[in-house]
């Protein structure tokens, strides 16, 4: 045999073997559970306000993709940076209300050939006949947003429609002015919903669960800083009219959302999200509640 055929037929001996690792290692990392959706996706960005603010928007934008069948993109939770929703909230109980998928894992798996560079479009809502134009990125939050999620937009898409699409002709409308097979993802600016949450909407927060995480910590804290028995958790806005009230941690202000979602008794402030998200966490677990009010 011809020395440089010998040499050759050794050499792919030895790549194969490398090249059929490697392709095997890259598909075992895919999730088997993450599989493209061909009823289409709904994103955005999580860019109104605080915490509080940011949940009421999420309640009503998983509320928006069940009613037109597709999938909701979890967005990161946003303060000055990222945070996955996965740190602060189980994935799999929303399952039971609807399908939902990880924005980092979308991007990772799914995006870079289902959702190109170069075929990424941005949705705006504009009131008709303003001349405004779309503007995905314009200022912060939105922009490092998007920028984290390495999310540039080829072609910004206007539109009029309303998002309340439990009502079947608005619902309609959606689905045929955005059909999934020409918007495959709808990206929106902001979130599809409306602030405050929709009555209706409330009921979603029953599959909204608190990651492991944060349940460990809140375990911790009240076994190792509260006295033994039954305690009552006070929400209370500061200004210059109260004085500082002690808290858990400054910086995560999600602990003391789930401490006080544990307490016996809760006092919240009606004009406060921040208090919602208790309230409505409490109903839902069969905890009692009231508010600060003013008499007439």
């Amino acid at each position: 045999m011809n020395s440089n055929l010998l040499h050759l037929l050794l050499y792919f001996s030895f790549l194969f073997p490398l090249l059929n690792r490697a392709l095997t290692s890259e598909i075992e990392r895919v999730p088997p559970d993450i599989k493209w959706d061909p009823r289409g996706y709904v994103f955005y960005c999580p860019c109104m306000g605080r915490f509080g603010n940011q949940a009421e928007h999420f309640l009503g934008a998983i509320a928006f993709a069940k009613a037109l069948d597709r999938t909701l993109i979890l967005p990161p939770w946003r303060t000055y940076k990222n945070i996955p929703f996965s740190d602060f909230f189980q994935v799999e109980p929303l399952r039971s209300y609807h399908q939902v998928i990880l924005a980092e894992d979308f991007m990772k798996h799914l995006a870079p050939s289902h959702w190109p560079k170069g075929k990424r479009h941005g949705y705006c809502w504009l009131p008709p006949g303003s001349g405004a134009q779309c503007r995905m990125k314009d200022g912060n939050p939105f922009k490092p947003f998007w920028d984290e999620l390495g999310v540039d937009f080829d072609e910004k898409i206007v539109y009029h429609l309303g998002t309340r699409v439990q009502d079947p002709y608005e619902r309609d409308k959606w689905k045929k002015e955005f059909p999934p097979s020409n918007h495959p993802v709808l990206a929106f600016r902001g979130a599809p919903a409306s602030f405050p949450v929709e009555e209706q909407n409330r009921q979603v927060h029953a599959f909204l669960k608190w990651s492991d995480k944060i349940n460990e910590e809140v375990d911790e804290y009240i076994k190792s800083t509260l006295p033994p028995g039954p305690f009552v958790g006070i929400h209370l806005r500061n200004g210059i009219d109260w004085v500082q009230v002690f808290h858990l941690n400054p910086w995560l202000p999600q602990l003391d959302l789930a401490i006080l979602g544990r307490a016996d008794h809760f006092i919240g402030n009606c004009v406060s999200s921040f208090s919602s998200f208790v309230k409505r966490e409490r109903d839902f677990n069969g905890k009692p509640s009231s508010f600060f009010a003013f008499d007439d």
